[in-house]
């Protein structure tokens, strides 16, 4: 995990129509305006979050890919860990 690494590097993404389309909905919808860099940044920050408990969970790529009830799973431990680290960093707020 690369940490405190604050430099900012330009990134070139293309999209189809479609695609477009709905990150212009999403963004939106999640408050995003037309930030898209943040809404895209959002999105890989949540995908490392989840890979993150995965691993810590020993949970290894082949496993995730091997067997959709694999998947649930991997997926309701991730969602667990979320959890957890979401009241964690609430409480932590409150003190």
């Amino acid at each position: 995990m690369i940490r405190g690494d604050s430099a900012v590097v330009k990134k070139s993404i293309s999209l189809s129509g479609l695609v477009a389309n709905w990150a212009d909905d999403l963004a939106a919808k999640k408050g995003f305006g037309t930030n898209y860099s943040a809404y895209i940044a959002d999105l890989i920050r949540r995908d490392k979050e989840r890979e993150d408990a995965l691993q810590l969970a020993g949970i290894t790529g082949a496993d995730r890919v091997s067997s959709p009830k694999k998947n649930r799973a991997a997926d309701a431990i991730v969602s667990v860990v979320e959890q957890a680290a979401r009241k964690k960093n609430l409480s932590s707020r409150k003190k």
